[in-house]
């Protein structure tokens, strides 16, 4: 909060991005928002990207809102350029995005800017393991792969991958919350891990699964995941 702002924060995300992760600075394309002229210069002037690398674009894509009334403010994207071989939205992946919360918003038209801007910044780390793997997306690495892998194995229906992929990501989540000690109920986060499950069952019938299956996926999340926790 105020010890350093959008010139800094670009920096730290590049840095680690071509630094750290050696992602080539010509596969990155940036998004600004249109009318946020300083960030543009930060990225056309100080970063050197090439024109073709930049995009600006409106408030829907561009200008993060906490809600009605709030926090507020532009927000700048870094995306990989996959190349050719991936077709219109598959092409361009958003890894990185940084929000630059310098605005108070009162009411539809009314924006105070704050004394004290602060910075909301987030990296997607599976979607750049995919990136790093060399992969077509979150769910062909083995933690979910793996899954898929063994649902076609006991499924009757060909096909219905995205039903596929909500269970292998929804039985990540459960596991991993029922070793914080926490349970299916009635109630508050015990209410989410319940409808996390029911979610997950639907979608073993709608490929076919009719009987228990979920907790024979759990030695697979283990096996994928011990190493780490």
């Amino acid at each position: 909060f105020g010890s350093y702002f959008k010139e800094e924060a670009i920096f730290y995300a590049l840095d680690f991005l071509v630094n750290v992760l050696n992602l080539s600075p010509s596969k990155l394309c940036v998004s600004v928002f249109k009318n946020d002229i300083e960030t543009a210069n930060i990225w056309r002037k100080r970063i050197k990207l090439h024109s073709n690398q930049l995009i600006l674009r409106g408030v829907g894509d561009n200008f993060w809102f906490m809600g009605n009334i709030g926090l507020c403010g532009p927000c700048t994207e870094i995306y990989y350029d996959r190349g050719t071989n991936f077709l219109g939205n598959e092409r361009f992946i958003e890894l990185w995005n940084i929000v630059f919360l310098e605005f108070n918003k009162l009411s539809d038209r009314q924006f105070i800017k704050l004394n004290k801007p602060c910075v909301d910044t987030g990296l997607g780390l599976e979607r750049v393991a995919s990136v790093l793997s060399n992969v077509f997306d979150n769910y062909e690495l083995s933690v979910f792969k793996d899954i898929v892998v063994f649902l076609n194995k006991i499924s009757r229906c060909v096909g219905f991958l995205n039903s596929k992929k909500v269970i292998s990501d929804h039985i990540r989540a459960c596991v991993f919350l029922i070793s914080f000690d926490l349970y299916p109920g009635n109630s508050g986060c015990g209410y989410v891990l319940r409808r996390i499950i029911r979610r997950a069952m639907y979608h073993g019938k709608k490929i076919g699964i009719i009987k228990s299956f979920l907790y024979k996926l759990v030695p697979i999340v283990i096996f994928n995941m011990k190493e780490f926790y």
